[in-house]
């Protein structure tokens, strides 16, 4: 699927303005041509030649061409996930993943596969279950495996 959106760059010090990230986003949202479905998308990259991550905020789309000139466009491989619903407040989402990362994955029996260049190392899917006024429901993670 492609997925088109803002991307940002965020050290430990600046990652709780991730979410100035996502206001300046939602007003995008629903107003894009390309746009296809409602879930919006938190796209994360590890690794990018610098410390930190990158992260895309976005929706899937049907074409790249004619998004905004801000936007970057990213495709997500069709591979194998594990899907996790986290349950509490989007605040807690980092959480959810070290525990994935740390607790749940090597215990699997899974592993997590060669990044292919260009598409994230996971990402988050929010349904249109989610409220963005209180920040719970209709969140997704989606892990990679092997």
């Amino acid at each position: 699927m492609l997925i088109g959106g803002l991307r940002g760059h965020y050290t430990s010090d600046s990652l709780n303005t991730l979410s100035s990230q996502w206001q300046r986003f939602m007003g995008h949202v629903g107003k894009l041509p390309q746009q296809t479905g409602q879930d919006a998308f938190g796209l994360n990259f590890f690794g990018q030649g610098q410390p930190g991550i990158e992260y895309l905020t976005g929706v899937q789309v049907s074409s790249c061409f004619g998004l905004p000139a801000d936007f970057a466009c990213v495709s997500v491989p069709a591979q194998r996930y594990a899907v996790f619903v986290h349950r509490g407040n989007v605040s807690t989402i980092r959480e959810t993943c070290e525990a994935i990362a740390h607790d749940w994955l090597p215990q699997s029996g899974h592993k997590a596969p060669p990044v292919r260049e260009g598409a994230p190392d996971f990402f988050e899917r929010y349904t249109h279950e989610f409220n963005p006024q209180t920040g719970t429901g209709g969140i997704e993670i989606w892990v990679p495996i092997e």
